[in-house]
């Protein structure tokens, strides 16, 4: 976790200068650390569910912050060139992996602050509104953002200033 946590900070140093690509880069870093077996992260195959259900409270919270983060670098790439489909997938996969590992992950009991999901709500819902994107699991995208609504009011465990923003 600690190898993690420096890469997290040099990859957001990098983004702070201006090299997003550099900052990404350091995000599959970050992700290949919590992969079996010496693989390698790739965006397209993301994690098996072994490896998600394998992850401690702490892992599960790196992992989904790296995700949400690397959506939202994915984003600004896409922004500066909208004809770069790679980016438009891999900016919307990523916001999408965060929820769905956050929500299977046996850890996630674990976690009295569910926080660290927060932000992949409020970018997918940005992204829901703005983009065009195709839900998962043959979902219609009405149906993906009810759920996602649903589920973000539930994580919130009613406290007054999430739900609200829910």
């Amino acid at each position: 976790l600690q190898a993690a946590e420096e890469t997290a900070i040099m990859g957001k140093m990098f983004d702070t200068m201006g090299s997003t690509s550099k900052a990404v880069a350091m995000n599959r870093d970050i992700l290949t650390l919590f992969k079996v077996e010496g693989d390698d992260f790739s965006w397209e195959a993301g994690f098996a569910l072994s490896e998600i259900h394998s992850l401690g409270p702490k892992s599960l919270e790196v992992v989904v912050e790296t995700l949400i983060g690397s959506s939202k670098l994915w984003h600004i790439i896409f922004l500066s060139n909208p004809d770069n489909e790679e980016a438009k997938r891999r900016d919307i996969k990523c916001c999408m992996d965060a929820l769905e590992i956050f929500e299977i992950a046996p850890a996630k009991k674990q976690l009295s602050d569910r926080s660290v999901i927060f932000p992949a709500y409020s970018f997918m819902n940005a992204i829901a509104k703005t983009m065009a994107y195709v839900p998962p699991n043959n979902m219609s995208r009405e149906e993906f953002e009810e759920t996602m609504a649903e589920n973000f009011v539930k994580e919130t465990h009613y406290q007054q200033y999430h739900h609200c923003r829910a």
